[in-house]
């Protein structure tokens, strides 16, 4: 019993695995493009279970866009509530964005999210028209 239920774990970690590969893929072809038309975005992150490839099977995805520009939050809600739609992704997203004082603000500070945002995430894309990434830290 207990080597069926190693097997049985293996399978299951393979499966989440798999699953957020799949929806890191999804995001870095479906929503980038989407949010780029709205957006001019530095580069883009997820975090969170699909960053640990631990994520269930309705989980959603948390994505960190860190934006090249300083532009009002509400031009920023709007553009990604946008986005979210034209990339009609098969799952569930929340995303956050940074501008780059919103991202030095946090950096320099102790807050608990912020530093366990920037200890996971995973890079999914990256802008060629910046090649110094002022979120690389």
């Amino acid at each position: 019993m207990h080597i069926h239920g190693q097997t049985l774990g293996k399978a299951l970690r393979s499966q989440a695995k798999a699953q957020a590969q799949s929806m890191r893929n999804q995001i870095r072809e479906q929503l980038v493009p989407a949010v780029a038309q709205y957006l001019p975005i530095e580069s883009v992150w997820v975090f969170g279970s699909v960053a640990r490839n631990e994520p269930s099977t309705n989980s959603d995805a948390d994505v960190l866009l860190m934006l090249a520009a300083e532009i009002d939050e509400k031009t920023v809600f709007r553009s990604i509530r946008k986005a979210l739609r034209d990339a009609d992704l098969s799952f569930s997203c929340d995303v956050i964005a940074w501008t780059p004082k919103g991202y030095a603000d946090r950096s320099s500070s102790q807050i608990a999210f912020f530093t366990e945002i920037m200890k996971e995430r995973i890079l999914l894309w990256e802008s060629t028209n910046n090649r110094q990434n002022q979120y690389a830290g």
